[in-house]
């Protein structure tokens, strides 16, 4: 058993170095003099502090849905920021960068892991690129727009509102960094399918979105693709498997998004009325998924372009679902619903494109008669964690929390 770290042991802090992609040797990263070390009372200080800070966080997070921590980034270490996600450290070669930047370069470091798909995406005329390399290319330009005096809030770094290619670039980072605090990474089988220019990047898209719902509740995965991986035929089944630490309970996850012409690589035309219509057919779609013997919860994206100021009663969709639920002959003594929960969702900033990006919308509907309950204060947590998605805290190196 070896006792003594040498310099070219892989750092025990567990740092990357973002262009290769490999852990760093102890050498070139916190090899330090070893009268520098702290005394174990200056440890235990600096672990009360981080415990307070983190108490800080929590009571700032967890109004708005997200019930797991996030550690404050560390600035100007060796020159660099550090920002930790899991067990993992990415450093961002530039020192006081914001949190959201961080997330925004987590993601770009996730893609690059493929660099032949990012080339090839750097080089295709705007046009015909991704759309989340579009989403690249209007955050820049966002940048480099509302980097000006009047936005100015402390030297070198500026606030704005963002458009809507912006958000969905930073809704993205988001979810797929509280993905990785809680499970490590993100299934290989569901980026390689975000990378597609089809109906099938939606559907990784949305799948991204409801398992951040989750990570934020708190919850541990099981995804079905992983677990189901090497078989020469692959039954049907939902996403995932989450299970929530508080309660216990384990829930089946579908998520479905409604596709429409002429939106996120769909080829065809919008038209109006179109936008709205039809969104509880994915909801029968998904119920083929349920596994019948634990809780089911659906979640279906309605894909239409947001109306914020409009009830969320008054919403062409959200009517659509309330006169289904009506004819429905499920969810009644003898009859009970299959599903647990089912959560329609807009989460729909690639409508506004170079627009201010506009909240979110959401419902959870819970039937009355579910074939499986859940205790009422995870559905609670559901319901915070849908209704504050659009909401990507922005932490400080002091702990503090922005919008």
């Amino acid at each position: 058993m070896k006792s003594k770290l040498g310099r070219n042991d892989l750092c025990p802090c567990g740092s990357i170095n973002p262009k290769t992609g490999k852990r760093l040797k102890y050498k070139k990263c916190c090899l330090i003099d070893q009268k520098q070390m702290p005394t174990p009372s200056e440890i235990a200080q600096m672990q009360i502090e981080m415990q307070e800070a983190s108490l800080k966080r929590r009571k700032q997070l967890v109004p708005r849905g997200i019930f797991i921590d996030f550690p404050a980034p560390i600035t100007n270490f060796k020159g660099k920021s550090l920002w930790a996600f899991g067990s993992g450290v990415y450093h961002y070669p530039h020192v006081n960068m914001t949190f959201h930047e961080g997330l925004i370069f987590v993601l770009r470091y996730e893609l690059s892991k493929d660099k032949k798909w990012v080339s090839q995406q750097e080089s295709l005329p705007l046009e015909k690129r991704h759309f989340i390399f579009k989403c690249f290319e209007a955050y820049k330009n966002w940048r480099e727009k509302n980097s000006v005096p009047e936005n100015e809030i402390e030297p070198e770094k500026w606030s704005a509102v963002p458009d809507g290619l912006t958000k969905s670039l930073l809704a993205l980072a988001f979810d797929i960094a509280c993905i990785i605090h809680v499970h490590e990474h993100v299934p290989e089988k569901i980026i390689e399918r975000l990378k597609k220019n089809d109906h099938i990047y939606q559907g990784a898209r949305y799948e991204i979105a409801v398992a951040a719902i989750f990570a934020r509740m708190g919850c541990t995965f099981e995804f079905l693709d992983e677990t189901l991986d090497g078989l020469t035929q692959t039954p049907g089944h939902c996403e995932f498997f989450a299970t929530d630490k508080e309660t216990g309970i384990t829930v089946a996850v579908e998520a479905k998004s409604k596709v429409r012409k002429g939106v996120l690589h769909q080829p065809g035309q919008a038209e109006g009325f179109q936008l709205w219509n039809n969104v509880t057919g994915p909801y029968r779609n998904a119920l083929k998924q349920n596994p019948e013997d634990i809780p089911f919860f659906v979640f279906v994206d309605v894909n239409a372009p947001p109306t914020p100021g409009v009830h969320i009663y008054d919403k062409p969709w959200v009517q659509e679902i309330l006169d289904s639920r009506k004819r429905t002959p499920l969810n009644k003594p003898g009859k009970p619903d299959p599903c647990t929960t089912i959560t329609y969702t807009n989460y729909s900033y690639h409508y506004q494109t170079d627009t201010e990006a506009q909240a979110n919308e959401g419902i959870v509907v819970v039937p009355g008669y579910p074939k499986h309950s859940v205790p009422e204060i995870f559905l609670n947590k559901l319901r915070m964690a849908v209704e504050n998605y659009s909401f990507v805290p922005n932490i400080g190196y002091d702990s503090t929390i922005q919008g």
